[in-house]
């Protein structure tokens, strides 16, 4: 499986850390920028949208349409931690490139599978998350 990973982003070409955390990211920027984005991350796939696309609920929509099914992975993350625990589970941050892919990856086959719809992963841990997931998710 090839789950497209998509990183909305405006005005950082420079600046964006996602980038690292996940092999072969798409990043999705304005048609004015796309040469800025390109000297700053040739590394990376860079598709663009109309210019007329302005602020991100407008982006989010126009990604969607574009691609489909995608993971958008907003673009100043700059760390992966876990925040599941058990036997032999590390809560220290994951690096690998492959693995948080696969991590994104499995994580998507499970929203699959319940039918449901998986966007982002939320930021910043917090007490809510189980809120959040109904946020995350809907049928």
């Amino acid at each position: 499986m090839s789950l497209n990973i998509v990183i909305p982003t405006y005005k950082r070409p420079e600046r964006v850390l996602s980038k690292a955390l996940v092999t072969n990211p798409i990043l999705c920027v304005s048609e004015s920028e796309k040469e800025a984005y390109r000297e700053f991350n040739p590394e990376c796939e860079i598709v663009t949208h109309p210019d007329s696309v302005k602020g991100l609920p407008a982006k989010r929509n126009w990604m969607v349409q574009h691609f489909g099914e995608l993971f958008m992975l907003d673009d100043d993350v700059f760390e992966f931690q876990p925040q599941y625990y058990g036997p032999g589970v590390s809560t220290a941050n994951l690096t690998n490139p492959e693995v948080i892919r696969h991590i994104i990856e499995r994580l998507y086959t499970i929203a699959k599978m319940l039918d449901v719809h998986l966007f982002w992963i939320q930021q910043e841990p917090s007490t809510a998350n189980v809120q959040s997931l109904q946020t995350i998710c809907y049928e």
